[in-house]
C-alpha cells in the first residue's frame, strides 16, 4: 500500500497548542497522561496489537505538525511504522515509586513537528501486576479522543477480529468545511460580538486575597485536585429539577459554581471559561486535538431564584454558541490589542469543564483482567480554579482543580463540600437566591458564631467616667494626673480645676436654657492643646452631660456643621479661641474657661447613669455632613477596663496623648489612664509635630503606653526613639490602619520587643473592639492580624445577605456586644443600614434583640478564630488613621462652580493611600484654584493630591459606578509637563529628600508637594528632614505655605545662609 502523506491546513484551534510550544519547546504542560492498574494474567504482545490497530485507524495518532511563515500545518500519514509498547520493569517498587515514575516519564516533552506525538508505557511490578499509562499531547488528543483510545483498545484486545473505520476522510472533509467558513467578515462579526459582551466585566477574578505562603518552583506542582461526587439521592433531585424547569446540567452548575465563587471571592461579576465543541452534530464521531474555550460572563444576581439563574445561563449560552467559530487563541489577542487585559495578569482563570471524568474512572475493560484507574495529569490546568464535572447513569463526578500558590488544601475541601451543600439547598428550594442559603454546617456555625465570640468578662462597667474619675482621685490625690509643657498637675489639682468650671457651666446653662442638666446634654470643648482642654471635658463630664470634641484646626465650616447637627448647648472655649467661635452663628452660647476661676472647688452632684451618653465624636459623612458617633458611659467603660486588665495597666503607667481630640484615641489616652490612676502626658501642638521633641518627652517622662496610627509610631522611630526605649514600654498600642509588616516584624522577631499590641474596631464600636498582641510575625503575610473580639464584644463576618461566611472567605466585619454604639445623632436613615439587629440572634421569638454595627470592614476569619483585614467594602479609606468618607470630599468638590458631578477614589502606592477626584465639567478648570477652594471647607488631609476630568464616569454591568475602571493619573497617560531643574546646592538637596520621601524621580522645583503625593503625615517628615538641611527649625505648616521647593529655599535660605560665591 502506498503510504500518502497530507499536509493540511491545521485547525485554527491548534494554533494555540503550536504557539505555546514554539515559545518553550521544553514545558509540558498539555501532556495528558493517564494510567491504570490491571491485575491479572496480561497479555503485552496482544495489548500492542490493539494498540496500533487503534493508531492506523485515528488520523491525530498519525500526526505532527510544521510551520512556514504564514500557517501551521498538519502532516498526516497513512501508515506509520510500528508502534512499540515500552517495558519497564520495576520490581516489587510500591505506588508512590510507580506514580513517580509515571510523572517524570510523562512529563517528557514531544517535539511537535516530529512523529510520534503520543507514547504508551508498561511498568511492571510483579507478575500479575502491571500499570498501564497512555500520553498524548493536547494537540492531537482531548477528553474525547481518549475515551476512545480506551474503549478501542480495549475491544481489539478483548476480539482480534474487531474493526473500526478509519476517521480519514472525515477528518479531512472537517478541515475543508472550517476552512471554507472562516470567512474575514464573520470573524470580524463574532469578535466584536465578543467585545461587547465581555465589555464591562472583570476579565481576571482577583484570587490574590486568598495567597498562599508557599515557595513551589515547579509550576506543575501548583495544580492540586479535589475528586468528589453528588450522592444518588440528591441527583435524583436534580434530575427532577431539571425537567420541571427545562434547563440543562451546565446550567445549574455554572449557577451554583459562580454563586461559590462570587461569594467566596467577594467578586460583583466573573467571567468563566468553559470547554465548547466546534466539531457540530455533522462530525459529532470525530475525536482528536479539537477543543475549543468560550467564555460566560456572570454578572453578581442577589435578587435572582435558581431558576432565573439558569434561565440567564441558558439564554447567554444561546447568544454565545452562535459566535462559537472563533478560536479562543483568536479571542484573547483580539482582547488584549484592545488593552483589556492588564499586564501582569492572567485573564480568564475562572473556569467549568464538562470531560469524560466518569468514562476515566472507569477505565479500560480487559477480559479476565482488574483493571482501576490509578493516576491522572490532565493537560496543565491554566486557571486558579477550574470545576470539572461528568455526568453518570446515577451520579455526577466532579474534580477541583486549583492554583495551589493561591489555594491552600484546607481551602479547596471547604469550597468542594460548599458547592455540594450549596448545590443541595438550591435544589431543595428552587424559589430563592442560591445567596440566601448559609455556607457553614452546624459544626461550623456553632465554632464561629458561638465558640469565637465566648468573651464574656467580669468587667463593672455600671458606672460613668465622672464617677470613676472621681474615685481615683480619692485613690491617688497625689499622683501625677496631667503633664504639659513641663507643668505638672495632680488628681486633685486637676479635679479642682474641673469643679470651677463645672459650676460655671451649670450655672450658664439653668440661666440661658431654665433647666438642669440631664444625661442627653450636649456641651461642645473648642480649645487649644493645653491643661483646659483636658480640664474642660472633664468639667463637661461631672455636670452630666456629654462631650463633643471640636478640633481648632478644622475649618470653620466643618465645625459649624458639628455644632448646628449636634445642637450643642454650649461650647467650652477659651480666650483666644472666642474670634474663631463668632463665625458659627450669633445665638452660639459660649463659656471662656478662663473665666471660671471664682468658681468652687468641690465635686457637683449629679444624677448620671451608666446608659448616659459620654462623648460624641463625628466621622466623615457620605452626604458632606460629618456623622456624630454617640457613645455611652458603659459602652466605653467596658472598652477603657478590658484593655487596662488585659496588659496590667495601672497608676504606675504614663500615655502620650499624640492623637486629636476629635480621634477617639484620645478617648483612651486620656480616660484609660485617668481611672487607674496613671498619668497623660500631652504635648503641644508645635511638640506634637516636632517628632525630635516627642522622642525627648517620651524619654524624659517615661512614657509607658503608646497609643496610635501606625504611620506615626514608625516616624517616631525614624526620628531617634530608640528601639531599647521601645522595649521597655509596657504596651505600644496601634490601630486605625494598616501595620507596616516589615517593621513589626523587625520589632518583634528581630529586636524581641513583647510589647505591640494590634487593636481593631471603629469609633462606633468604643474605641476598639479586637485585640492582637503580636507575639511572633510571619514575614511573609501581608498584613498583621487583625486580632480577637475583646471582653463582652462579639464579631461577625457576614455576606451581603447577611449570612456567616466560612473560615477563609472574605466578608464584612460587624461588631457585636456592650460597646456598639447608640447610633448616629440625627441619623435614623443611617442608622437603619449601620446599626442593624443581629441577623443571628437567637432570642429575637421571644421580642429581644441585639443591635450590631456594619463597619464596612473587609476581613476574613483565620484557623485560630483571629480576624484578617483586608480592605474596605464602601467608599470610606484610612487617611492618617482618620477613617474619611469618599462621599464627603466629593459633596465639597461638587458644591465647586462649573463642576457637575464629581468621584473621588483612593489609590494604595509605596508610603500610604492618596486620593485622586475625576470630576465631569464642560470647562477646563485649574486644579490649583479647586484646591484652594476645599481648604476652606475640608481638613488638608482629605483634600485630593490630583484631579482628572473626565467625559463621563464607567459602569458596572449592573449599572452600577465602576470605580475600578477610574484610572490614576499615574497609571493613566501621563501629561508631558516641564520639569523645572534645581538651581543651586539647597533646590537639589531638597529635590532628593522630597523624590526619596515621595518614590518619584520626576520632581521639578516649581511642583506642589501636595500635587506629587505628599500629605500631611509626609510634611511632618519633610519638615524634619528641612529643618536638618536648613539648621533652622521649619514646621509643617511651612510646607503648607509654601508647597514648592524654590518657595521653601526662598524663604529659607535666603534668610539664614550667607553664601559664598562659587560655593553653589
Amino acid at each position: 500500500m502506498r503510504n500518502n502523506i497530507y499536509k493540511k491546513i491545521a485547525t485554527k484551534y491548534s494554533n494555540l497548542f503550536w504557539n505555546e510550544w514554539e515559545l518553550n519547546p521544553k514545558k509540558t504542560d498539555y501532556n495528558i497522561i493517564f494510567s491504570y492498574k490491571l491485575q491479572g494474567d496480561f497479555d503485552v504482545e496482544r495489548l500492542q496489537d490493539a494498540v496500533n490497530n487503534f493508531i492506523k485507524a485515528r488520523v491525530f495518532f498519525r500526526s505532527y505538525f510544521e510551520h512556514d511563515e504564514e500557517n501551521l500545518y498538519q502532516i498526516i500519514m497513512d501508515e506509520v511504522p510500528t508502534y512499540e509498547i515500552e517495558n519497564i520493569l520495576m520490581s516489587d517498587a510500591n505506588e508512590i515509586s510507580v506514580k513517580e515514575k509515571i510523572s517524570e516519564k510523562g512529563n517528557e516533552p514531544f517535539d511537535l513537528t516530529k512523529y510520534p506525538l503520543f507514547k504508551i508505557f508498561i511498568i511492571k511490578t510483579d507478575d500479575s501486576t502491571h500499570y498501564l499509562t497512555m500520553v498524548a499531547h493536547h494537540i492531537i488528543a482531548d477528553g474525547g479522543a481518549f475515551c476512545d483510545l480506551r474503549n478501542s483498545i480495549s475491544s481489539f484486545y478483548n476480539n482480534k477480529s474487531w474493526e473500526v473505520d478509519d476517521d480519514k476522510a472525515l477528518y479531512l472533509s472537517y478541515l475543508d468545511d472550517e476552512y471554507k467558513s472562516d470567512s474575514f467578515s464573520k470573524k470580524t462579526k463574532d469578535l466584536n460580538y465578543w467585545g461587547e459582551a465581555l465589555e464591562s466585566f472583570d476579565l481576571s477574578a482577583d484570587t490574590s486575597n486568598l495567597d498562599s505562603k508557599l515557595e513551589i518552583k515547579n509550576e506543575r506542582l501548583l495544580q492540586s485536585n479535589i475528586k468528589f461526587n453528588l450522592n444518588r439521592d440528591d441527583f435524583l433531585k436534580l434530575n427532577n429539577f431539571l425537567e420541571e424547569d427545562k434547563t440543562s446540567v451546565f446550567a445549574i452548575l455554572s449557577s451554583i459554581w459562580s454563586t461559590l465563587l462570587m461569594r467566596y471571592l467577594n467578586l460583583d461579576n466573573a467571567v468563566f471559561s468553559f470547554m465548547s465543541n466546534p466539531k457540530g452534530k455533522k462530525y459529532k464521531n470525530l475525536n482528536g486535538g479539537l477543543v475549543n474555550n468560550l467564555l460566560l460572563p456572570i454578572s453578581k444576581e442577589t435578587n435572582l431564584s435558581l431558576s432565573d439563574l439558569c434561565q440567564n445561563v441558558g439564554g447567554s449560552l444561546r447568544k454565545m454558541l452562535r459566535h462559537s467559530k472563533i478560536s479562543f487563541g483568536e479571542l484573547v489577542s483580539f482582547i488584549r490589542q484592545q488593552g483589556k487585559i492588564k499586564n501582569g495578569t492572567k485573564p480568564f482563570n475562572l473556569a467549568i469543564i464538562e470531560s469524560f471524568l466518569s468514562s476515566d474512572y472507569k477505565g479500560l475493560n480487559f477480559n479476565d483482567i482488574d483493571t482501576s484507574y490509578f493516576y491522572k495529569e490532565a493537560a496543565f490546568i491554566i486557571y486558579d480554579l477550574c470545576l470539572e464535572y461528568s455526568v453518570d447513569d446515577d451520579t455526577i463526578f466532579f474534580e477541583l482543580h486549583y492554583n495551589g500558590s493561591k489555594f491552600s488544601r484546607e481551602i479547596a475541601n471547604q469550597l468542594s463540600k460548599d458547592f455540594i451543600a450549596l448545590l443541595q439547598n438550591s435544589i431543595l428550594k428552587p424559589q430563592l437566591s442560591p445567596y440566601t442559603h448559609n455556607l457553614l454546617s452546624n459544626i461550623e456555625y456553632n465554632k464561629i458564631i458561638h465558640d469565637w465570640n465566648s468573651t464574656e468578662e467580669q468587667i463593672n462597667y455600671n458606672s460613668t467616667l465622672k464617677d470613676l474619675f472621681e474615685k481615683q482621685v480619692l485613690a491617688t490625690p497625689n499622683n501625677i494626673a496631667l503633664i504639659f509643657e513641663d507643668e505638672e498637675i495632680t488628681y486633685t489639682e486637676l479635679n479642682n480645676q474641673a469643679n470651677k468650671v463645672a459650676h460655671a457651666l451649670v450655672d450658664l446653662y439653668r440661666k440661658k436654657q431654665n433647666k438642669n442638666v440631664d444625661g442627653d446634654t450636649i456641651f461642645g470643648v473648642y480649645i487649644e492643646r493645653s491643661v483646659n482642654m483636658i480640664v474642660a471635658i472633664l468639667a463637661i463630664l461631672k455636670t452630666g452631660a456629654a462631650y463633643v470634641p471640636l478640633d481648632d484646626q478644622d475649618p470653620i465650616d466643618r465645625t459649624t456643621l458639628k455644632i448646628n447637627d449636634c445642637g450643642c448647648d454650649i461650647v467650652v472655649t477659651s480666650n483666644t479661641k472666642l474670634e474663631a467661635l463668632s463665625a458659627v452663628n450669633n445665638d452660639l452660647i459660649t463659656l471662656s474657661i478662663d473665666t471660671c476661676e471664682n468658681y468652687p472647688n468641690s465635686n457637683l452632684l449629679t444624677n448620671i447613669k451608666p446608659n448616659d451618653l459620654a462623648y460624641v465624636i463625628y466621622t466623615s459623612g457620605s452626604t458632606g455632613t460629618p456623622k456624630g458617633v454617640m457613645i455611652e458611659n458603659r459602652m466605653v467603660i467596658n472598652t477603657l477596663k478590658d484593655i487596662n486588665n488585659k496588659f496590667d495597666i495601672d497608676e504606675s503607667d504614663r500615655s502620650i496623648m499624640i492623637s486629636s481630640l476629635s480621634f477617639d484615641l484620645s478617648v483612651y489616652d486620656i480616660f484609660g489612664m485617668f481611672i487607674c490612676g496613671g498619668g497623660v502626658v500631652l504635648p503641644s501642638l508645635d511638640e506634637k509635630n516636632d517628632f525630635t521633641k516627642i522622642v525627648e518627652i517620651i524619654e524624659k517622662y517615661k512614657v509607658s503606653i503608646w497609643n496610635s496610627v501606625p504611620q506615626l509610631f514608625s516616624l517616631i522611630i525614624d526620628y531617634g526613639l530608640p528601639v531599647s526605649f521601645i522595649k521597655n514600654m509596657k504596651k505600644v498600642l496601634l490601630s486605625g490602619d494598616w501595620l507596616d509588616t516589615k517593621l513589626i516584624y523587625r520589632l518583634v522577631e528581630i529586636e524581641k520587643c513583647q510589647c505591640i499590641v494590634s487593636l481593631g474596631g471603629a469609633t462606633e464600636g468604643s474605641i476598639w473592639s479586637i485585640f492582637n498582641e503580636v507575639g511572633s510575625v510571619d514575614p511573609l503575610a501581608a498584613s498583621i492580624s487583625y486580632g480577637k473580639p475583646l471582653g463582652n464584644q462579639k464579631a461577625y463576618v457576614l455576606d451581603d445577605m447577611h449570612n456567616p461566611v466560612p473560615v477563609g472567605v472574605i466578608g464584612e466585619y460587624y461588631i457585636g456586644g456592650i460597646g456598639v454604639a447608640r447610633g448616629y445623632m440625627n441619623r435614623p436613615d443611617l442608622n437603619s443600614t449601620s446599626f442593624i439587629v443581629n441577623p443571628l440572634y437567637n432570642n429575637q421569638d421571644s421580642g429581644d434583640s441585639e443591635i450590631i454595627y456594619k463597619t464596612g470592614d473587609l476581613v476574613r476569619w483565620s484557623t485560630d478564630g483571629s480576624l484578617e483585614f483586608i480592605g474596605r467594602s464602601d467608599d470610606q479609606v484610612k487617611l492618617n488613621g482618620f477613617r474619611v468618607e469618599l462621599g464627603e470630599i466629593e459633596s465639597k468638590i461638587s458644591e465647586y462652580p462649573k463642576i457637575e458631578s464629581c468621584v473621588v477614589n483612593s489609590y494604595k502606592n509605596s508610603n500610604s493611600f492618596s486620593l485622586c477626584a475625576f470630576y465631569k465639567s464642560n470647562d477646563d478648570l485649574n486644579n490649583e484654584e479647586i484646591k484652594n477652594f476645599l481648604l476652606g471647607k475640608l481638613p488638608t488631609y482629605m483634600i485630593p493630591t490630583s484631579f482628572v476630568k473626565v467625559e463621563n464616569f464607567p459602569l458596572t454591568p449592573t449599572g452600577k459606578l465602576n470605580r475600578k475602571a477610574l484610572v490614576p493619573p499615574a497609571e493613566n497617560e501621563i501629561l508631558i509637563k516641564e520639569i523645572i531643574e534645581p538651581k543651586n546646592k539647597y533646590e537639589q538637596d531638597v529635590c532628593q529628600i522630597w523624590e526619596e520621601m515621595l518614590d518619584t524621580d520626576q520632581i521639578g522645583v516649581c511642583d506642589n508637594f501636595f500635587n506629587i503625593g505628599g500629605d500631611s503625615l509626609s510634611a511632618i517628615k519633610a519638615a524634619h528632614k528641612l529643618s536638618k538641611l536648613f539648621q533652622q527649625k521649619v514646621l509643617p505648616a511651612d510646607i503648607f505655605e509654601y508647597p514648592t521647593i524654590r518657595e521653601i529655599c526662598d524663604n529659607f535660605v535666603q534668610d539664614s545662609f550667607v553664601i559664598e560665591e562659587g560655593e553653589l
